[in-house]
């Protein structure tokens, strides 16, 4: 059995040893699980841009979607604030354009919805009438929103393990998905994928002054569940794919990402992640190792997002990358035997993947053979 990063000679010979073992007692991990959902779904697998920033205009859309037949479409973020301006007002119409640009181009799109800001600004993924999470016993309610400081930074992310967020979400991915099945340009939509399970930790909130309802980490991590189910089932003939990279151990989930994928595997709901790079030991444990087990089960997607685009130079430093990094980042998408990669979509960095990247197959390299998880979908 190959190891996925023994070839690599940055990697820490224990990272290597724990991929081993990590793999070795998948099998006996795999026999547990169910067999998993299947779905008639669009197919069409391989290299995309990632859009860079959120909420883009149809201009810039449009731009990506013509820069290289060797690429097949394009991912954007959308904030949930522009999909539900106010509450129970959806407005989905800048994707249903970016679908309508997508089809005239003969090319695909793939959905993010972000609903975690990671800045200062609660409402910049956020809609501003989420304010208040549940009522607080003796009166008035909890905050919407966490709020953790890290080196000096406040990161402030909603409160996704309080049911009044939670259900919010889940009424949003309901509402999107009764929206484009019905747009006539749907046939462009390849998928939709939800944002990374990595959240502020207990002790990060214990260590902040917070008017939020504690955190309960099985919660939290059950209502990813929840949420990527109902997304499933919102969107009969469209991937759904959940980023899976760092979660926090629980009851439900003791065997933390490996326990996730599981439930995504019984789902028939794709991983990923929002990061792809060859150097990062820390994604390597906790994302990277585990797609031995999803591969040829569900689709598997990662992003190649700022600053996945820059390499350590040592002293704490980084650079720019290379063709060479680019190389790398392609050989390490093949090794973990992808369907997708979202290469960032900035003008120098996509002229040296639109080098790297194979162009007499439409896959470009990555696997094309379609995963339990998906039968063909003949619109």
């Amino acid at each position: 059995m190959k190891t996925i990063f023994a070839s690599r000679k940055f990697r820490n010979p224990l990272l290597v040893l724990f991929s081993l073992v990590s793999l070795a007692g998948g099998a006996l991990f795999d026999s547990a699980e169910a067999a998993g959902k299947s779905k008639s779904a669009r197919w069409h697998p391989g290299n995309y841009i990632f859009c860079p920033g959120m909420d883009p205009s149809d201009a810039e859309v449009d731009g990506l979607l013509h820069a290289s037949p060797k690429l097949r479409g394009v991912q954007v973020m959308y904030t949930w604030r522009s999909c539900e301006p106010t509450k129970n007002n959806y407005n989905f119409s800048k994707i249903k354009r970016h679908l309508r640009l997508a089809k005239l181009a003969n090319k695909h799109l793939f959905v993010q919805v972000q609903f975690k800001g990671f800045g200062p600004d609660p409402y910049e993924t956020c809609p501003s009438y989420l304010v208040n999470g549940s009522p607080k016993p003796g009166g008035g309610f909890y905050s919407a929103f966490s709020a953790v400081q890290r080196k000096g930074r406040i990161i402030r992310q909603p409160v996704t393990w309080d049911p009044v967020v939670q259900a919010r979400l889940v009424s949003l991915y309901t509402a999107l998905g009764t929206a484009l099945n019905s747009d006539p340009n749907v046939s462009a939509l390849e998928g939709v994928n939800l944002p990374e399970t990595a959240s502020p930790s207990l002790e990060d909130l214990a260590g902040t002054p917070n008017n939020i309802m504690p955190k309960n980490n099985d919660v939290y991590n059950s209502n990813i569940v929840d949420r990527f189910k109902a997304l499933n089932a919102s969107l009969p003939h469209t991937q759904v794919l959940q980023f899976i990279n760092f979660i926090n151990q629980s009851p439900s989930f003791p065997d933390r990402e490996r326990s996730m994928i599981q439930k995504a595997i019984a789902e028939g709901v794709g991983m990923g992640g929002p990061d792809l790079r060859p150097w990062d030991e820390a994604l390597e444990r906790h994302s990277y190792s585990n797609t031995p087990m999803a591969a040829g089960k569900i689709p598997i997607g990662y992003a190649v997002q700022y600053m996945d685009t820059k390499h350590p130079v040592g002293g704490g430093g980084f650079a720019n990358d290379t063709i060479a990094n680019v190389r790398a980042t392609y050989d390490l998408a093949k090794d973990l035997k992808l369907n997708y990669v979202w290469w960032y979509g900035t003008d120098g960095y996509l002229a040296m993947v639109k080098e790297v990247v194979s162009g007499t197959d439409p896959a470009g390299g990555l696997v094309k053979t379609y995963p339990n998880s998906i039968t063909p979908y003949l619109e």
